[in-house]
C-alpha cells in the first residue's frame, strides 16, 4: 500500500517552531523590561538622596526674600 504523504506538515512544523521562538524572545523581552524598570526605580531614588545632600546647607525657598521687580516692564 501506498503511504500519503502531507506536503504542508514540514511548513506546519517550521511555523510552530518560529512561533516558540518568539514566545521565547517576548519572555526575555518582558523579563529585561521588568529588571529594568525596578533598576531604574533604584537609580532614582539614589539620585533623590544625592539632590537631597546637595541642598542640605541651603535656606528653603519660603525663607528667602521675594524676588524685586524690575520697573519699566510691559506689565
Amino acid at each position: 500500500m501506498n503511504t500519503r504523504r502531507y506536503p504542508r506538515i514540514p511548513l506546519v512544523v517550521v511555523l510552530s517552531a518560529l512561533v516558540m521562538v518568539l514566545m521565547t524572545m517576548l519572555l526575555i523581552a518582558a523579563a529585561e523590561i521588568y529588571k529594568l524598570d525596578t533598576r531604574m526605580d533604584r537609580v532614582h531614588l539614589q539620585g533623590m538622596a544625592v539632590g537631597q545632600q546637595m541642598c542640605l546647607g541651603m535656606r528653603p525657598e519660603s525663607d528667602r526674600l521675594p524676588a524685586r521687580r524690575i520697573g519699566g516692564g510691559l506689565l
